[in-house]
């Protein structure tokens, strides 16, 4: 493939957008697969952009949203289609209506774009920070050495390479701790973090770990996450919203965040954020997590050079940081106003709530009376949220093909050798 492929438009009719008459430029966002892409593509038309859907494989959820003007057919986010990526945006650059801007949603679109920044049309901007910075949010093993020489609490960590100085690791910052890949573009059997609390624990992690593997083990704190969802312009913090995380999709409160609730600005965590955001002249929209102790301790666990899986809340808290996330890049427009937000919003994200369900009772890690437990959870957090990660009443579409998708994958039985390899047999460290 090498031409862009322009695909029938999505259905339904556009949703009202107050700055219509504004006829913005076009925005090539690349990333459907990923939840906030929604919240992207939304934002983006109600600022009055021109929205253009990349599908870079199969069809995904978000192209069926009536906030997207157009679909087309890309290569894959992979480095072997680099040079089919330059020639296809090369020619949006040039049709009838020019994509002035590229807005790559995920870490994996981020770090492969940062890559092609050199490659691209010099009239293409990309919305994302400086290379180096890119470079710095991805790889934990360069950040918590400057967020500590800043003063900012982020625990006993260090850096190690599994085979050859993970005991020593282990031993300096001491259990229970916390074990982590040193980039943000792979997991730990499939995890965002390990929890490490026991001698055993430790012996199941050498056992599962390949040697070579680059991970971060930081301290252990009890206490609950808390978002950053943040805008700055050049380095100056100018619009925050802090968002509790209520639960998640793991049983030990690791992984993705599926109930939250946004709360009083902590004073402590925005001079942090500030500290940092200034230190690494950080510039448009991002996300830094904390996790926050009830004696008000906090603990500095990364910054994120996107906006965030669960960005809705921040849009409906007032922080748009998708549309503020390409409006930096628009040198026609001033800097955005400074902002802490101070609305009360809760969000549910109920597809992935049972979909972290359904897993953890597969793999035996919650019994009945657990699962009963988390039914009754994820019941409470759908009916106590007035934010919805993928559902809107005037889109609705979006959610109702995930959901159709879901239950299909749910009702197709599992093979033995699948549900074996979902158990025990995944890789400590798996790629993206």
């Amino acid at each position: 493939m090498s031409t862009p492929t322009l695909l029938a438009p999505p259905v339904g009719s556009p949703v009202a957008r107050p700055n219509e008459g504004r006829d913005r430029d076009a925005v090539l966002v690349v990333g459907m697969q990923r939840r906030e892409s929604l919240a992207v593509v939304r934002s983006l038309r109600r600022g009055g952009y021109h929205v253009v859907a990349a599908r870079c494989g199969p069809k995904r959820y978000t192209e069926n949203s009536r906030a997207v003007h157009e679909v087309v057919e890309l290569p894959p986010v992979h480095e072997r289609y680099d040079d089919e990526w330059v020639e296809c945006l090369g020619e949006m650059t040039e049709r009838d209506r020019p994509v002035r801007f590229l807005f790559p949603v995920g870490d994996d679109e981020i770090e492969h774009f940062d890559r092609l920044r050199g490659r691209l049309p010099a009239s293409l901007f990309c919305v994302m920070p400086t290379s180096d910075v890119v470079e710095l949010c991805l790889d934990k093993s360069r950040l918590l050495p400057l967020v500590d020489s800043l003063g900012i609490p982020c625990g006993r960590f260090a850096a190690a390479t599994v085979g050859i100085d993970l005991d020593a690791a282990l031993e300096h910052v001491g259990l229970p701790c916390v074990v982590k890949p040193a980039t943000e573009l792979v997991t730990l059997v499939g995890a965002k973090a390990i929890v490490v609390r026991t001698p055993e624990d430790v012996r199941r992690l050498r056992e599962k770990c390949p040697d070579g593997a680059p991970v971060v083990v930081q301290s252990f704190s009890s206490g609950p996450r808390h978002n950053v969802y943040f805008v700055a312009h050049h380095g100056d913090l100018r619009q925050t919203v802090q968002v509790e995380i209520l639960r998640t999709d793991r049983p030990d409160g690791t992984g993705y965040a599926v109930d939250g609730r946004s709360v009083a600005a902590s004073d402590s965590l925005l001079d942090h954020s500030s500290r940092l955001v200034r230190a690494i002249d950080y510039h448009g929209a991002g996300c830094l997590q904390y996790l926050v102790e009830p004696n008000g301790q906090t603990t500095f666990l990364e910054i994120n050079s996107r906006i965030g899986a669960n960005s809705a809340i921040a849009v409906a808290c007032g922080v748009d940081s998708p549309l503020r996330y390409v409006e930096a890049f628009d040198d026609s427009l001033a800097a955005p106003i400074e902002m802490v937000a101070t609305r009360r919003r809760r969000y549910a994200w109920t597809v992935g709530d049972l979909q972290g369900l359904a897993k953890a009772s597969r793999k035996g890690d919650v019994g009945l009376a657990g699962s009963l437990r988390w039914l009754l959870a994820s019941g409470w957090s759908l009916a106590a949220a007035n934010v919805h990660v993928t559902w809107q009443w005037a889109d609705p579409l979006p959610t109702m093909s995930l959901l159709a998708g879901r239950v299909g994958k749910l009702l197709r039985p599992t093979s033995p050798a699948a549900s074996a390899r979902e158990h025990d047999a995944t890789p400590l460290v798996a790629g993206r």
